[in-house]
């Protein structure tokens, strides 16, 4: 198939001939299969080589190319970028979004896909994300895990945030952020006060930031083990880093937020802040 203007418009060839082989050029889409391999048809290497240097870009220009050949017609989705799978081959990265999930799906992929922490035992509420129409991810938000922040009724936790880690990292691009995004969103639109979410010392956490979640200190870490009451660690005994969102602003002086303080023995201390009207967790 020739496409005229795709060639002259990405590639400046022009006048029905190939500037490789020296015959009518063809560039046709000529296979996709799911969840987000495809193949093209070139006439001649030289042109297909000169496709797949345009595909690899690092900007849109491939997502661009693949749109003009028809690839968003096909109804699997809307073309992001174009990945390395890690193996030397390219595969479409679809646009990501929030989907529904069944709580007995999230405790699967929880189970299944995340490092260090088993499923949570319930939630509130949680959504996948999706790649096309792969299921890439999961987010988990109930109850806080500490007793004395579940104890003030306006805080809510994101309990896991899981994204695969056996497909190329492109393909997760931007999840993480999209997810605690629509966390807050619905807790907000729930009636909640302040999300907080935990992660590991040693792990980046730019997505929150990216997402407009706060730093909010550092716990204590170690095993909750002891000889009075022996337990099995079942997370990371890693000191983690505490983060929040504060969702809407609350003038009343009865609501308390609450934080873990350095010698307390585990014993959480009321804190209350007001900063130009809006309460926020103290660090």
């Amino acid at each position: 198939m020739f496409h005229e203007e795709v060639l002259a418009d990405h590639f400046g060839i022009a006048g029905g001939v190939c500037p490789f082989c020296g015959e009518e050029p063809e560039l046709e889409l000529f296979e996709v299969w799911s969840p987000r391999d495809f193949q093209l048809l070139t006439c001649c290497e030289g042109l297909h080589q000169l496709v797949c240097d345009e595909l690899a870009q690092e900007d849109r220009s491939g997502a661009a190319l693949l749109t003009a050949l028809g690839m968003n017609a096909l109804g699997l989705g809307k073309v992001r970028r174009v990945v390395d799978d890690g193996c030397g081959h390219l595969v479409v990265d679809w646009n990501i979004e929030m989907c529904d999930v069944e709580w007995k799906e999230a405790k699967e992929f929880v189970r299944k896909h995340h490092d260090h922490c088993p499923p949570p035992v319930g939630w509130k509420f949680g959504a996948g994300i999706r790649n096309g129409r792969e299921l890439i991810g999961v987010i988990t938000v109930g109850r806080p895990v500490a007793r004395a922040y579940d104890a003030q009724k306006v805080i809510i936790e994101v309990n896991r945030l899981c994204v695969r880690r056996d497909i190329p990292s492109g393909l997760v691009w931007n999840a993480c952020s999209m997810a605690y995004g629509f966390a807050a969103r619905e807790a907000k639109r729930r009636g909640y006060l302040v999300a907080i979410t935990y992660t590991l010392e040693s792990e980046d956490a730019t997505t929150l930031r990216a997402a407009g979640w706060e730093f909010d200190g550092v716990t204590r870490g170690g095993s909750r083990s002891c000889p009075s009451r022996p337990r099995v660690d079942k997370t990371s005994t890693e000191r983690k880093v505490r983060w929040k969102k504060v969702l809407r602003k609350d003038r009343s002086p009865s609501t308390q937020l609450v934080r873990e303080q350095p010698g307390t023995k585990g014993r959480p201390a009321v804190v209350a802040s007001r900063v130009q009207g809006e309460l926020a967790l103290g660090c």
